[in-house]
């Protein structure tokens, strides 16, 4: 299942994205999906439930909210909550991988534990 978007839709969706800058930059996109094959190599191909995914996602996000306050509050740069966020969102792409694979192959992503 693809939700909204079907493989035809994203291909062109993500040309344009990548190509006139609209709603993202190439840079982002390029470092999320560096950032999802950095966590691939480390880590191995994960199968968690839900409940674990949304767990690991949450630490993320915690992660990312934690720099976002000591750049607010310690008028420090940008750069530790980028990478915190970019982290974030290759978590979320991984959750969003293993539905996609889920829904193909019976394999990555369960809604209970096991």
């Amino acid at each position: 299942m693809l939700g909204d978007y079907g493989s035809e839709e994203m291909s062109e969706g993500m040309f344009v994205h990548l190509t006139d800058n609209r709603f993202t930059e190439p840079k982002a996109v390029l470092d999320i999906t560096c950032e999802r094959d950095r966590q691939q190599k480390k880590w191995g191909v994960q199968t968690h439930s839900i409940a674990e995914w949304l767990m690991i996602l949450g630490e993320e996000y915690g992660e990312a909210c934690k720099a976002g306050g000591e750049s607010y509050f310690r008028d420090d740069s940008l750069g530790e909550l980028r990478k915190e966020l970019t982290q974030t969102a290759a978590v979320a792409l991984a959750i969003i991988e293993g539905i996609d694979d889920k829904e193909g192959t019976t394999k990555g992503i369960s809604n209970k534990e096991g």
